[in-house]
C-alpha cells in the first residue's frame, strides 16, 4: 500500500518546477486554477517521465465563499478533456447555508443529499466513473458515509476511493480524532474494508500515521514558504526578509550563533546550497516540501510506528541523494540540544 501526500496549490513557476523534479503530486481547483490544471496536463502528456499524480478538485467550497455554484457539467467537459492525464477527481459537493449566515437545520439535511445526487449524476458523464470522489463531511450523518462505501455501480464492484473532509474551523484536534475514529470503524465492518481514504486539508502527522489514508492534501508548505517560513525536524524557522519579522525572537537572526549553524547545516542536507539569509520563496520552500516527502517515502514502511522512528528510517530508505549527507550530519548531531 502506497501513500500519496498532495500539494495544493499552484504556487509560483519556480514552485512548480521544483514539484514536477521531485514528481510531488498536485491537487489544484478546476474552478480558480483551470489554467494550472491545464499546463500540468499538457506537461505531462509531453513528459511521459512525470510521475507527479494530478488531482483536480471541484472548488465548490470556493464557489460557496463567493456566492457561487460550480456549474457541474462545464466541470464534467473539463474533467473529460484531460482525463487522460488525471489520477483522481473531486465531486461537486454541496456546501450548506450561505457563506457567514449559520446554517438551518433544513440546509445541513438538505447539503449530503444534494452531494450524492451530484456524485450519481457525474458518474454516468465521465469516461472513468471510478477517478471520481465522493466526499464525506465531518458532521454529517453517519449514513451518508455508509451509503458511500455501500454503493455499487452496475457490475456489482464498490466505489474506489472517497473523501472524508473534517472541519476546518472552530473544531479541536481532537475532534478530528473522533471523527476519523468512527469514519474508519464503519468503513472497516461494512463490505468495502479496503477503500481508499483521501484526508482533505490534512497532513497532521500524528493523524495520518493513525489511520490508513491513502492520500492526503495541504497547501502549509507553500503558504508558509509565501511568509518566509521553514519548517525544519517538525520546527517552523521564521526567515522572513520584513524588517517587523527580523525583530521577532524566533527569527532566524536572533538566534545563537550555535543554534544558527544547527539550523543552517540541516537546511543544507536538503542540497538547497546557499544560506538562509538568502532564501526566496522558492528555496524556503525546499525544506518543507523535501520533509513532507521524506516521510511519505517512509510512512508505510514504518507500519505507522512513532514519527521519531520514522525520521530515524529516512537515511536507511530514502533514495534521496540528500540523504548520505543528512544521515552522515546526523550522526554528528545527535548530542544537540536545539533539536
Amino acid at each position: 500500500m502506497g501513500f500519496d501526500l498532495y500539494s495544493a496549490g499552484a504556487g509560483s513557476k519556480n514552485v512548480l518546477e521544483l514539484k514536477r523534479r521531485l514528481g510531488y503530486d498536485q491537487l489544484l481547483s478546476q474552478y480558480t486554477e483551470r489554467k494550472a490544471c491545464q499546463e500540468w496536463t499538457d506537461y505531462k502528456r509531453a513528459h511521459p517521465e512525470c510521475t507527479s499524480k494530478l488531482f483536480i478538485d471541484s472548488g465548490a467550497f470556493t464557489a460557496f465563499t463567493k456566492q457561487k455554484v460550480v456549474d457541474v457539467d462545464d466541470y464534467i467537459q473539463f474533467i473529460n478533456s484531460i482525463d487522460d492525464q488525471v489520477y483522481i477527481f473531486a465531486q461537486v459537493d454541496k456546501i450548506p447555508g450561505q457563506w457567514g449566515k449559520p446554517r438551518t437545520p433544513e440546509e445541513l439535511a438538505e447539503a449530503p443529499r444534494l452531494s450524492w445526487e451530484n456524485y450519481l449524476y457525474m458518474v454516468e458523464r465521465v469516461p472513468s466513473p471510478k477517478k471520481l470522489i465522493p466526499i464525506f463531511h465531518q458532521f454529517e450523518p453517519w449514513s451518508v458515509l455508509e451509503r458511500m462505501i455501500n454503493y455499487q455501480y452496475p457490475d456489482g464492484s464498490y466505489i474506489d476511493y472517497i473523501g472524508l473532509s473534517p472541519q476546518e474551523h472552530g473544531v479541536s484536534k481532537q475532534s478530528w480524532i473522533s471523527f476519523f475514529d468512527k469514519c474508519f470503524e464503519i468503513i472497516k465492518k461494512s463490505p468495502n474494508p479496503n477503500v481508499k481514504t483521501h484526508a482533505f486539508g490534512c497532513t497532521v502527522l500524528s493523524i495520518l500515521e493513525s489511520y490508513p489514508f491513502y492520500s492526503a492534501d495541504s497547501a502549509g508548505a507553500v503558504i508558509s514558504a509565501g511568509y518566509g517560513i521553514v519548517t525544519v525536524r517538525g520546527k517552523s524557522i521564521n526567515f522572513s526578509g520584513r524588517p517587523e519579522q527580523k525583530l521577532k525572537p524566533d527569527h532566524y537572526l536572533n538566534r545563537s550563533p550555535a543554534e544558527q549553524e544547527e539550523i543552517k547545516a540541516e537546511i543544507l542536507y536538503t542540497n538547497i546550497g546557499d544560506s538562509p539569509l538568502y532564501l526566496t520563496n522558492y528555496k524556503a520552500f525546499c525544506p518543507s516540501l523535501t520533509e513532507y516527502l521524506e516521510i511519505v517515502k517512509n510512512f508505510w514502511e514504518a507500519q505507522y510506528k512513532s514519527l521519531s522512528n520514522v525520521v530515524e528510517n529516512f537515511c536507511s530508505v530514502s533514495e534521496s541523494p540528500c540523504f548520505a549527507k543528512r544521515k552522515t550530519n546526523a550522526i554528528a548531531m545527535q548530542s544537540s540540544s536545539y533539536w
